[in-house]
């Protein structure tokens, strides 16, 4: 498919291919299909190439002058293009997942079914660029440069407005914004309900005060975002990361909090009556002071409610009490070294006594005695001195069997051995007792022919 003159020129090197182009300036350079991966193609010129369906993952296309290519179905995955120059280039169903792009200069490109996701665009010219269709999720738009003449959907349109036109109180209400990258925006005291945020990237986001009614959040990542006094009625946040994050005054009645990450997460003042909590991920860091809650779900579709009589309510700072975790250590120190195969056994032991999500492996410690230590974090449910009593009844007892079944394959080997000089020891007497005999045989035999 590809020139192979033009392919060995190249090879050469960007120096060489360089000035070749500007000995040649009458030829379009034909690299149709070409496995460049992972090749250095820093500032070369290809301008007007045809590297149509071209293998470029990888490669190093800093300040390439890549302008007017065509670039169609190129596979440029992880692709470095800081700063190139691709304006005006074809790149319809080009594959530039991950590639940085940060600095290119896309102005008048064809990107239409580009497949952007997770590409870095910072500071890229997309001016009268056509984005018809190219798929845009996980791209962070911030200071990215657009015009009127700019052509893309108008998903991707609005999440460029929130990251760079910020205006107060945005109606946003059914928006579609799934996997956006909305990292830091600022959608304070926005109208957000019914909107579709599922997986979108939004932390360190400002969402205070918003209004979030019937939200879709499931999977998104809200990891240090702040929303404090936001209204998260029936907002579903299931399997959502609210790591750190700011939800003081909050309002998450009947909200779904399945299998929420809330590691140090700050919910004080906020109201969680009738939220599904079953199985959020949460530590000592939790903050669940002063919540205002009648009851709960354990389970999704409002399932084991908790207190069960429908007719009892949770007393003021009784949900805080049952569901507020605290840190709770028990330290097991090994002081003649540790046997890894009877510390695993007694672990799994102690997991099936007090149930693994009473129970984990909190840290491994080295104290001045060189002397290991295993911390646990244990429920405050669990005995702390049984424990430790137990933790190191469990480990001897595994030790003892594994030394047991050790000294008596010791012993079977040792069985085994001598029972083997034994046989050698006969093999021997045999093997000297034919040769003495084979010896008179010969003797025999020397003296009849004489």
């Amino acid at each position: 498919m590809a020139n192979e003159e033009h392919l060995a020129q190249l090879k050469q090197g960007v120096e060489m291919w360089n000035q070749w182009r500007e000995n040649n300036p009458e030829v379009k350079p034909d690299l149709r299909g070409v496995d460049l991966s992972g090749a250095d193609l820093s500032g070369a010129n290809l301008w007007m190439a045809d590297l149509w369906s071209a293998d470029l993952w990888g490669a190093d296309l800093r300040g390439t002058d890549l302008s007017d290519t065509n670039l169609w179905r190129a596979d440029l995955r992880g692709a470095n293009l800081q700063n190139a120059d691709l304006s005006g280039a074809y790149l319809w169903r080009a594959d530039l997942r991950g590639a940085d792009l940060t600095g290119v200069n896309l102005m008048g490109a064809n990107l239409q079914e580009a497949d952007l996701w997770g590409a870095n665009l910072s500071e890229a010219n997309l001016s009268e660029a056509n984005l018809w269709k190219a798929d845009f999720r996980g791209v962070y738009l911030k200071g990215t440069i657009v015009d009127l003449e700019t052509s893309w959907d108008s998903k991707w349109k609005l999440v460029w407005q929130i990251l760079n036109q910020r205006v107060t109180g945005l109606d946003l209400g059914e928006a579609d914004l799934r996997e956006s990258n909305l990292w830091k925006a600022d959608l304070s005291t926005a109208n957000l309900i019914n909107a579709d945020l599922w997986g979108a990237d939004l932390r360190e986001a400002n969402l205070s005060g918003a209004d979030l009614w019937g939200v879709n959040l499931g999977e998104a990542d809200l990891s240090q975002a702040n929303l404090e006094g936001a209204d998260l009625w029936r907002a579903n946040l299931g399997g959502a990361d609210l790591s750190y994050a700011n939800f003081t005054q909050a309002n998450l009645t009947e909200a779904n909090l399945r299998g929420t990450q809330i590691l140090g997460t700050n919910f004080e003042g906020s109201t969680l009556t009738a939220a599904c909590i079953e199985d959020w991920d949460l530590n000592s860091a939790t903050n669940l002071n002063q919540v205002s809650c009648e009851y709960v779900y354990l389970k999704d579709d409002r399932q084991e409610r908790c207190p069960r009589d429908l007719n009892k309510t949770f007393a003021v700072g009784e949900f805080t009490k049952l569901f507020q975790p605290s840190l709770e250590t028990v330290d097991l120190t090994f002081q003649a070294g540790i046997d890894w195969q009877a510390f695993y056994l007694s672990f799994e032991a102690l997991q099936n006594e007090y149930g693994s999500e009473n129970l984990s492996i909190f840290a491994l410690e080295m104290n001045r005695d060189h002397q290991l230590i295993i911390r646990f974090k244990v429920s405050p449910f669990i005995d702390k001195s049984e424990f430790d009593i137990i933790a190191n009844q469990l480990y001897n007892q595994r030790l003892s069997s594994i030394e047991k079944k050790h000294h008596a394959h010791q012993k079977l080997e040792a069985k085994q051995r001598e029972q083997a000089l034994k046989k050698n020891a006969n093999l021997v007497e045999v093997i000297r007792k034919l040769a003495s005999d084979a010896d008179n045989m010969s003797i025999i035999e020397l003296k009849e022919a004489q």
